[in-house]
């Protein structure tokens, strides 16, 4: 069977969670879940300014400014992603370069307001993929943060890993890579989770870009300035989009 996915900036993790229930629950031995958005045209420029989201800091190497006090706004950019999920035995058959274990999934849709997330939903998002990883909140070792740049959406953000985590995250590792790629929308999540799987593959953090001064209401625990070289087994990728939609993926390093 085919279909197709459309939950704004949370697509490609939708996607990729729908594909992952399908071979967790042995509907399918293998899916293939892929997400792409080329939307820098005028009218979804217009569409997205009149929202009021977009940044308006003129330098395009400094505006998109996630978690940083002096944001203001998302950049728009495109992008594509693609995976193979399949059972172990589907993947050793065909001597496939397994990169990581998809162990827990969760999604919500809080239905609150087209761009105001809500935590709650958030939350209750990020505790369902730890519940079906089976693991605590302390075994994860690094978040990749959905971080739009926006007022409002990263400080929620922030509250909802500080929720979720408590006193783990004052040492848990959180980037982001909106600042350097830009908000790909419908292809973000799918994207930003190909950068947390090489992360988790390799022990190696980039810092956030444009985080000049946090955020005083966003306290977590940035990697700035350097990356940061850390191994470790278990990686949460947040989307949460407009729209409300709300998903989490937990990857698990492959060890072989």
């Amino acid at each position: 069977s085919s279909f197709v996915v459309s939950c704004a900036c949370a697509t490609g993790a939708i996607a990729l969670g729908d594909a992952f229930m399908r071979v967790r629950f042995g509907l399918s031995d293998v899916a293939v879940a892929a997400c792409a958005d080329s939307g820098l045209d005028l009218p979804t420029f217009s569409a997205w300014n009149r929202l009021g989201v977009l940044s308006k800091i003129p330098e395009p190497e400094r505006s998109s400014r996630p978690f940083d006090l002096k944001r203001d706004g998302l950049v728009m950019g495109e992008g594509a992603a693609g995976f193979v999920v399949e059972t172990l035995d589907s993947a050793q058959a065909r001597g496939a370069d397994i990169l990581a274990e998809i162990a827990g999934y969760g999604s919500t849709c809080d239905a609150k307001h087209i761009v105001q997330p809500d935590s709650a939903q958030q939350v209750r998002a990020v505790a369902r993929a730890l519940d079906l990883a089976g693991i605590t909140p302390e075994q994860v070792g690094y978040v990749n943060a959905h971080g739009t740049g926006t007022e409002i959406a990263d400080v929620v953000e922030a509250a909802t890993l500080r929720a979720v985590f408590g006193a783990h995250a004052d040492q848990l590792p959180v980037t982001n890579t909106k600042a350097q790629l830009g908000h790909l929308m419908g292809a973000t999540s799918g994207v930003e989770t190909v950068t947390t799987l090489l992360i988790l593959k390799h022990g190696l953090i980039p810092p956030c870009q444009n985080l000049d001064e946090p955020d005083p209401r966003c306290p977590l625990n940035f990697v700035r300035h350097e990356p940061l070289v850390r191994r470790f087994d278990y990686a949460l990728k947040n989307s949460f989009a407009f729209g409300g939609t709300n998903c989490a993926v937990i990857l698990r390093r492959w060890a072989g």
